[in-house]
C-alpha cells in the first residue's frame, strides 16, 4: 500500500518541472547571474580543466555535457550595450543580444537547456527534502505541501532552479542537513545515520559554493543540538571540537578551500574594532544592506536587474509580517495554547525551533563576511539555503494567525488596522520624510520604487485588515478555510477527502507564479522590433552616451538592414556615428556627406574633427565640400580650422595648433608637461543651454597607451581646487606630435582659476600648472 503522503510527493514533482520548465525556457539563454560563466567552466570542467571552488556541481552535471558532447570552445556571447542595472525597461534587463541580433551558436544554447534541466532536477529533490521536513515538524503532508509551494512560488526560487548555477548544490545540502536533524529530533532518524549524513554534508560543503561555509558551523550546531540529552549534546560537542582541532592542524589547507582561518578572522577583528559603531555603516545596513537582502530573497531576477512590481513586494512584505506576529504570540489572551497537534511534545517543538533559528542565523555568516569585509552587495538569494525553515515559519505563523482570525476575527482585523494606521502615521511624519530622504540618498538602484514598496505595504495591512473582516461575515469563506487547518487523527483521513483546500492553495500558488512569469517577466525580455531599436538608440543619444547608441544601432541594423527607422536615425543624428566607434557608420556619414547632407551644428562638427584623423580614410574631396557648404557663424570657426587643419595636413603635425586657438578667440599659452605633453593653449565656449566648455590643447610627446588631461578649478576669489571629469570622454589613441584635445563643462556662473594636469599609462598625475582665470 503507498504512503499517504505520495500523491503530495508526485503533486510537487509535477509542479516542480512544469514551473521549472516554464522559467527555464522563458528567460533567454545566459541571464541567470554568472550564467555564461559557469557555462564556460562547466565545458572546461568537462575537457579536463579545473571548475573552480565548485566542484560538486561541476561533477554533477558533467555526465550530462559528456552525453551532449561538443567542442571545448568558449561561448563568446555578444554583450547587449543598452543592458542597464536595475532597469526594468524592456530591452535593457537582458546582459547579451537575442532575438534576430544573438549570434549564439545552437549547440551552446541546446547544451545550456541540458544544464539548466540538471540544475532543475536538483531542486526538484530540495523540494522534497523541504515537503519532508516540514510533514515531520507538523505531522500533516498537507500543511508540507503548503511549505514545499511556498518555496516553489518564490520568485527567485523559481528563477534560480532553472538555471546554471552552483547554489542548487548548497541548497541541496542545507535541505537535507535540515531534513536529517528534524527527522532525528522526531524520532524517525537514529544517532548514527544522522552523523553520517551531517558529516556528508560537512565534508561536501567546501566543494559547493561560497555560501556552504555556513554548513561548516550549522552542521556541528545541529549534530549537538539534536542529541535527546544533555550528556549526549557534551559527548558530540568533545568529539567535534577534537576533529577540528586535528584537521586545522594536520588537513592540508590549500589557498583556494579559504580554511586559513588568520585569512577570515583577521578582517573581522579590524572591523569591529574600528567601524561597528561607524555611522555609515548604520546608513549601509538600513537603506542598502536590508532592502537588498529583502529583495533579493523574493526576487531580485536576471544579472541581477529586474525588480518585481511594487505591490507584489508589498504582498510578500505583509505576509511575512503577519506569520511573524502569529510565531510571536504564543497563544491569544483567553484562549488555550495553540498548535498542540503539530510535532509531538513540546520539548521536541522548542528544540527543532532553536535548531531552525540558529540555521537561519548562521546563514546570515558568509552574507555579512563578505558585505563587510570584502566590500560587495550581497543579494538575498544567499538566503535560499535556509528556505526550509524560513518557510516552515511563515506558513505555520500563518497558520497561527488564520486560526485566530478564525475565531476571533475582529480582534485581529483590529490589531492588523491599528498596526497599519501606526506605520502610515510614522511615514506620513517628518521621521518618515526622513526615512524617505535615506532612501534616495543611501539605497543603490531604483530608490522610487523602494519607496512605493513601503507605502503599498502600509496599505497592504489595511487591505489584510479588511479581509479578515470581510471574511467574519461571510462565514462560508473561514469555514472554507479553517477545516483545512483543523487536527485530523491521520495523513490517510487528509488523503480520503481528495482535494482540499490545501490542495487548492498550492495550485493558486501554482497558477500566480506563471501568471507572474508571462504577464510581467517574459515581456521585459521579448526583443525589439526596428522602431523600437531607433527609439532606444534615439533615448541613448539624448543622454549623451554615443558609444552605446552607435553600438546598439549596429546590432540593429544586423538584425534589420533594410528597416527605414533606423536609417532615418542617422539622418536625423550623425553624433550617434561620429562619436561612437564604428568604421561602418564613418563610412556611412561620409557617403551621406558626399550625398550633400550637411552637419549644421557645432558638436557634429567637433565630433568630425577628431573622428577624421581617426578613421585615417576620409576622403579629402567630401570634407572640401563640406567646408565650402558650411555657413560662416563664430561659434562654427574652431571646428572648421581643425577640419582645414586635417586637409593640409597641419594637425597631424601639430603646426596648426595657434591658427586654430586663435579662431576660436582662445588663448594660445605653450607649457611643457615634462616628458607627457606640450600645453599649447585653450578656448572657452557659452553653450546656448548653459554652461562654460573649456577646450584645451596638447601635443603628446610619445604615444602613451593611456593618457588623461585633468583640469581642477576654483572660484577665481577663493577657494581650495577641485577636479573636473572630461565632459565628452574622446576616443584613444592620441599619436605622438598630433594636435590633441580634451573637453570640460563649468557653471558659467562665475570666473574660474583653472590648473592643468596630466595622467599617463598607470602612474598618478603629472604635476600640473596654471592656466590662469577663465570665464570673466
Amino acid at each position: 500500500m503507498s504512503s499517504p503522503r505520495q500523491p503530495y510527493v508526485w503533486l510537487i514533482i509535477v509542479a516542480t518541472l512544469v514551473i521549472g520548465s516554464c522559467w527555464g525556457t522563458v528567460i533567454p539563454p545566459f541571464e541567470s547571474a554568472d550564467e555564461s560563466a559557469f557555462y564556460n567552466a562547466i565545458v572546461r570542467y568537462t575537457h579536463g580543466e579545473k571548475p573552480g571552488g565548485w566542484l560538486l556541481y561541476a561533477a554533477a552535471v558533467k555526465p550530462a555535457m559528456k552525453l551532449a558532447g561538443g567542442p571545448d570552445r568558449l561561448l563568446q556571447a555578444r554583450y547587449n550595450p543598452s543592458f542597464r542595472f536595475v532597469s526594468n525597461l524592456r530591452g535593457r534587463v537582458n546582459m547579451y543580444v537575442h532575438g534576430r541580433a544573438g549570434g549564439m551558436p545552437r549547440g551552446d544554447v541546446n547544451r545550456m537547456y541540458l544544464l539548466r534541466l540538471c540544475t532543475l532536477l536538483i531542486w526538484t529533490v530540495s523540494l522534497l527534502l523541504i515537503f519532508e521536513t516540514a510533514r515531520l515538524f507538523a505531522g500533516r503532508s498537507d500543511l508540507a505541501l503548503l511549505t514545499a509551494g511556498a518555496c516553489l512560488f518564490l520568485p527567485e526560487a523559481s528563477f534560480f532552479a532553472s538555471k546554471i548555477h552552483p547554489e542548487a548544490t548548497t541548497v541541496l545540502l542545507a535541505s537535507a542537513a535540515y531534513c536529517a536533524f528534524t527527522a532525528r529530533v522526531c524520532g524517525r532518524l537514529g544517532r548514527l545515520a544522522t552523523w553520517i549524513i551531517g558529516l556528508a554534508v560537512l565534508m561536501a560543503a567546501p566543494f559547493s559554493d561560497r555560501q556552504a561555509y555556513f554548513l561548516v558551523m550549522f552542521v556541528p550546531f545541529g549534530l549537538v543540538l539534536t542529541e535527546p540529552t544533555r550528556r549526549g549534546a557534551l559527548l558530540s560537542a568533545s568529539a567535534l571540537i577534537a576533529a577540528t582541532v586535528a584537521a586545522f592542524l594536520i588537513v592540508p589547507r590549500p589557498v583556494e578551500m579559504q580554511r586559513d582561518l588568520t585569512m577570515w578572522l583577521a578582517p573581522m577583528l579590524t572591523f569591529f574594532k574600528l567601524t561597528w559603531w561607524n555611522p555609515y555603516l548604520w546608513l549601509h545596513l538600513k537603506y542598502e544592506f536590508i532592502p537588498k537582502m529583502f529583495l533579493g530573497f523574493w526576487g531580485w531576477l536576471g544579472q541581477p536587474s529586474i525588480l518585481l512590481p511594487a505591490p507584489v513586494y508589498a504582498a510578500f512584505a505583509v505576509t511575512s509580517s503577519v506569520a511573524l506576529v502569529g510565531l510571536a504570540i504564543p497563544s491569544w489572551p483567553g484562549e488555550p495554547e495553540r498548535r498542540d497537534d503539530i510535532a509531538g511534545p513540546t520539548a521536541e517543538r522548542r528544540r527543532l525551533g532553536w535548531l531552525y533559528a540558529g540555521g537561519v542565523f548562521l546563514t546570515f555568516a558568509p552574507i555579512l563576511y563578505t558585505n563587510a569585509m570584502i566590500d560587495r552587495i550581497v543579494v538575498g538569494r544567499w538566503m535560499l539555503p535556509s528556505l526550509a525553515p524560513i518557510m516552515i515559519a511563515l506558513v505555520f505563523g500563518g497558520d497561527a494567525v488564520v486560526g485566530a482570525a478564525r475565531r476571533r476575527p475582529h480582534r485581529v482585523a483590529a490589531i492588523l488596522a491599528a498596526i497599519g494606521a501606526a506605520l502610515a502615521l510614522l511615514w506620513v511624519s517628518p521621521a518618515g520624510a526622513a526615512i524617505r530622504d535615506g532612501i534616495r540618498h543611501y539605497h543603490y538602484g531604483d530608490q522610487e520604487h523602494l519607496i512605493r514598496i513601503v507605502t503599498d505595504s502600509i496599505v497592504g495591512m489595511f487591505i489584510a485588515a479588511a479581509c479578515v473582516e470581510g471574511a467574519a461575515r461571510v462565514r462560508w469563506g473561514v469555514a472554507a478555510v479553517g477545516r483545512d487547518f483543523q487536527p485530523r487523527r491521520s495523513d490517510s483521513e487528509a488523503v480520503a477527502q481528495g482535494f482540499q483546500p490545501s490542495v487548492m492553495i498550492f495550485a493558486g500558488a501554482w497558477a500566480l507564479n506563471l501568471t507572474l512569469l508571462f504577464t510581467f517577466v517574459a515581456p521585459l525580455y521579448r526583443p525589439f522590433d526596428d522602431a523600437e531599436y531607433a527609439d532606444a538608440v534615439r533615448a541613448e543619444a539624448a543622454a549623451g552616451e554615443f558609444d552605446r547608441a552607435a553600438a546598439l544601432l549596429r546590432l540593429a541594423q544586423r538584425a534589420y538592414p533594410q528597416s527605414a527607422p533606423l536609417n532615418r536615425v542617422l539622418t536625423e543624428m550623425p553624433l550617434i556615428s561620429l562619436r561612437g566607434d564604428s568604421d561602418q557608420l564613418l563610412a556611412d556619414v561620409e557617403a551621406r556627406i558626399g550625398r550633400g547632407q550637411a552637419l549644421t551644428n557645432r558638436d557634429e562638427l567637433m565630433a568630425l574633427a577628431r573622428a577624421v584623423p581617426r578613421a585615417g580614410w576620409f576622403e579629402p574631396d567630401a570634407l572640401r565640400e563640406l567646408l565650402a557648404r558650411a555657413k560662416d557663424a563664430p561659434e562654427l570657426r574652431e571646428p572648421l580650422a581643425l577640419i582645414r587643419a586635417e586637409l593640409d595636413g597641419r594637425q597631424r603635425d601639430g603646426s596648426a595648433a595657434a591658427d586654430i586657438i586663435r579662431a576660436a578667440g582662445g588663448t594660445v599659452k605653450r607649457v611643457e608637461i615634462p616628458g607627457v605633453a606640450m600645453v599649447e593653449g585653450l578656448t572657452t565656449y557659452r553653450r546656448p543651454e548653459g554652461g562654460l566648455e573649456v577646450r584645451i590643447y596638447f601635443r603628446p610627446l610619445r604615444e602613451w597607451s593611456r593618457l588623461k588631461l585633468l583640469l581642477y578649478v576654483a572660484p577665481a576669489e577663493s577657494g581650495g581646487p577641485s577636479a573636473v571629469d572630461p565632459s565628452v570622454p574622446l576616443f584613444n589613441g592620441w599619436r605622438t606630435g598630433e594636435l590633441a584635445w580634451e573637453v570640460f563643462t563649468l557653471p558659467d556662473t562665475t570666473a574660474w582659476r583653472v590648473w592643468a594636469a596630466a595622467e599617463v599609462e598607470q602612474h598618478p598625475p603629472v604635476d600640473g600648472f596654471d592656466l590662469g582665470v577663465i570665464g570673466r
